[in-house]
């Protein structure tokens, strides 16, 4: 299992600032068309810096309310004004401002009151979702998007299309893990971005979708939509995004194991990115690059170069969770060169990077709470598991306990980070993605069991470790009992739907004209589906608890039924390459280890 942060997603910028600029003409009181004529004065003055036009819009929001005016859309577009201005010159990093500033205009517009502008809704939704972007909240900003997506739904907003709403859901799904979500969303971008005739949006869709499919190994689609998204980037003379497809190209080669042109796509693609000067990209670029040299090549020496370039260009960028990428694949360089201290210099910094420690302890592990509030779980899953098996190494190296007793503590929090993730993916594909992905942890995490003769944590690990697809499943049909009945016959009806629909897209082949249409009909089942199921979750708190069931009943509960029913009991968990087995009395636990040429697997 490879243990590196992999191909970055190359996504379409968003462009808040058109955004936040769609407004209805609203009629106004008379006593408000003084106020209206200088927020518009303040709007249109090219003179003005943004930074300028803060302190005139609290002025204005002062004049609104000394005068005692309802509040209506005039106030609510002040309001949203301070939050986008205050975003944008915070190096569109969001502050406190920004977000309660936008929430305030978001209340008043859906308010249903006369006065108010609904349709602002969508912008102020999107606006949110761009700021927790930059907090690197994804999941939070997902939640802001769809939100702006089902008020798009309701009130048209021109220069907001339904296309790039999808894009940019996908591109947060992408980030949080969710691939064949992903991919769904831009199976009905791609339809809009045709049927508006929009061929600009065509070539970033997909983009993002070829990405989404690389990483489920769907090489043959993955290829089919970079060729396609080359031919239509060249026909715009869209340069970024004829860089994103050389490559994403390049990513396709890889695993086809054709090497010479993935080295002749990388150094063409990351020369014209260089000349836009998108320091971010840029430094995303080379962490791909040094992924190749490190995983396919075992080149050393070259990765480390690369992801010293991914640290230059982030610095440039001013961008944090892109030193982690580097620094995480620098101790990644260190390690399997089997030097383990440098290692712990680069793990440290990655975790210095994103804020969850201080010090220069590789001991120092930060609370769940810290973790769990990343946006970017992949980056940080991979920290802490490189952590995990960088500790157990050193222990195994030099004896000292300290090591193994912070690879046990490392293991739980790492744990606590998966059943999040878990928690969070709606797609099987995507909970068989991080099934397997997270496969090698739990080995590693037994054998730092087996090492202390911790029998309590490994008798944890192996019930964790279970079939976690199976698991999910058998809890979500108790999960219904939880349920008054006619939620639940709802539930079920919304089940349906979506296994009919998926039943008459499968009688489509995929170029038929009916294709798109009836895919589009599956998203949508499948949309109200998950809407509906959080509903629940909100409403229902036993209804949550159950479908997500993960308490592990501990090693003395278990020893105690087996002394009241005079029983034993073994527990195993097995890899390729190793079995651990739990033998459990009422009294006694014995941990054994079997290599692969110790036990007979067929």
């Amino acid at each position: 299992m490879n243990k590196f942060i992999p191909d970055s997603a190359r996504i379409i910028s968003l462009g808040i600032i058109a955004w936040a600029f769609c407004f209805c003409c609203i009629g106004q009181y008379s006593k408000n068309i003084t106020v209206w004529n200088e927020l518009i004065s303040i709007e249109k003055d090219t003179l003005l810096s943004y930074k300028e036009k803060l302190p005139k819009l609290f002025t204005l929001k002062k004049e609104f309310e000394t005068s005692k005016l309802a509040e209506d859309s005039v106030y609510a577009r002040i309001l949203h004004r301070i939050g986008l201005y205050d975003y944008l010159v915070n190096n569109e990093i969001a502050t406190k401002i920004a977000i309660t500033f936008t929430n305030a205009a978001i209340r008043i517009n859906s308010a249903g009151k006369k006065n108010c502008a609904p349709s602002l809704c969508v912008n102020g939704y999107a606006n949110l979702g761009n700021f927790y972007t930059s907090l690197h909240l994804y999941n939070i900003a997902l939640q802001y998007y769809d939100s702006s997506l089902i008020w798009r739904e309701q009130y048209y907003v021109p220069n907001i299309s339904k296309a790039v709403l999808l894009l940019t859901i996908a591109q947060m799904l992408y980030r949080t893990g969710d691939y064949q979500k992903a991919v769904e969303q831009l199976n009905i971008a791609i339809l809009n971005a045709k049927t508006d005739t929009d061929s600009t949006l065509l070539p970033g869709l997909l983009n993002q979708r070829a990405q989404s499919n690389i990483r489920q190994g769907r090489l043959q689609e993955a290829l089919e939509d970079v060729d396609e998204a080359t031919n239509l980037s060249r026909l715009l003379n869209d340069e970024a995004e004829t860089i994103n497809s050389m490559l994403i190209k390049a990513d396709v080669f890889a695993k086809k194991k054709d090497f010479a042109k993935v080295i002749s796509l990388y150094n063409e693609g990351i020369k014209q990115r260089i000349s836009t000067k998108d320091y971010s990209q840029i430094s995303d670029d080379y962490t791909d690059f040094g992924n190749f040299y490190l995983n396919d090549l075992q080149n050393y020496i070259k990765a480390k170069d690369c992801y010293l370039n991914t640290i230059k260009y982030a610095l440039k960028a001013g961008d944090p969770e892109r030193l982690a990428k580097g620094h995480i694949n620098l101790e990644q360089c260190s390690f399997r060169q089997n030097n383990y201290k440098e290692a712990e210099y680069f793990c440290i910094k990655a975790l210095q990077n994103m804020e969850l420690i201080a010090g220069n302890n590789i001991l120092m592990n930060p609370s769940a709470i810290q973790i769990t509030s990343v946006g970017n779980k992949e980056l940080i899953l991979t920290i802490l598991r490189n952590k995990t098996e960088l500790l157990l190494n050193q222990f195994i190296k030099t004896g000292n306990k300290n090591y193994l007793s912070a690879c046990l503590q490392t293991s739980m929090l790492t744990d606590t980070l998966i059943t999040k993730i878990r928690h969070e993916q709606s797609g099987e594909q995507s909970k068989l993605y991080w099934r397997n992905w997270t496969r090698e942890f739990f080995t590693q995490a037994m054998e730092a069991c087996y090492l202390a003769n911790d029998a309590s944590r490994a008798f944890y690990f192996m019930e964790k470790s279970r079939a976690v697809l199976l698991n999910d499943k058998l809890n979500e049909l108790g999960a219904a009992a939880h349920l008054p009945r006619e939620e639940a016959a709802n539930e079920r009806d919304l089940q349906i739907t979506v296994v009919s629909e998926q039943q008459k897209l499968a009688s489509f082949q995929a170029h038929d004209a009916a294709y798109d249409m009836q895919q589009s009909k599956l998203l949508e089942a499948k949309t109200n589906l998950e809407r509906y199921i959080k509903s629940l979750e909100k409403k229902y708190p036993a209804y949550y608890q159950y479908k997500y069931a993960d308490e592990v009943p501990s090693l003395n509960a278990l020893q105690k039924q087996l002394e009241e029913n005079k029983q034993s009991f073994v527990h195993y968990f097995m890899n390729d390459t190793v079995a651990y087995i739990l033998g459990i009395t009422p009294s006694h636990t014995k941990l054994l280890k079997l290599n692969k040429n110790n036990f007979n697997t067929g």
